[in-house]
């Protein structure tokens, strides 16, 4: 296993849903486990309260990402964009939802057009999906150079099957 000076877990300040919490949970681990973890808060976040429930956690936080090549760099698939600027630490992508990523929601909603298919689960694509559409090179660049970790035994098959993407396995 690789060992980073420090791991910034890069995480939506303020939201309570299953992936902040997640996110909470991994640097608290890696803190029991003696590595120097911090939550960095995704920018248009900084300013939303940390959210109370997870005061539980030992997840401290650092104004911002220290982008060395000692150090490594989390994000979870739903803000893998936020992984953009970083070039000297280790880029990592953490896939907790492979239904809810951007990047496979526009692909389901293609296969589901092509079929016919108009249910409640495939969403009209919105401006950030389309976004997403036309910012695919660059994209498809950071996904390749960045390593990537999975919720589940499904993200990572689904991953390599769907992207070519090895992912290892990193569950709560």
């Amino acid at each position: 296993m690789t060992r980073y000076e420090n791991i910034y877990v890069l995480y939506p300040r303020g939201a309570r849903t299953g992936g902040p919490e997640a996110l909470h949970q991994l640097v608290d681990t890696l803190r029991k486990q003696g590595q120097r973890a911090f939550l960095v808060p995704l920018p248009g976040t900084q300013s939303q309260a940390r959210v109370s429930e997870y005061e539980i956690y030992d997840a401290p936080e650092a104004a911002e990402v220290s982008d060395t090549p000692v150090n490594a760099v989390v994000a979870a698939e739903s803000a893998i964009d936020a992984l953009r600027p970083v070039t000297s630490a280790q880029r990592i992508c953490w896939w907790l939802s492979i239904d809810n990523s951007i990047i496979f929601r526009a692909e389901r909603r293609r296969a589901a057009q092509r079929v016919g298919i108009a249910d409640r689960d495939v969403r009209p694509i919105t401006d950030k999906v389309r976004d997403f559409l036309v910012d695919l090179k660059p994209r498809q660049q950071l996904m390749r150079t960045s390593r990537h970790i999975a919720q589940s035994e499904y993200a990572i098959a689904y991953l390599n099957l769907r992207a070519g993407i090895v992912a290892n396995l990193v569950s709560d």
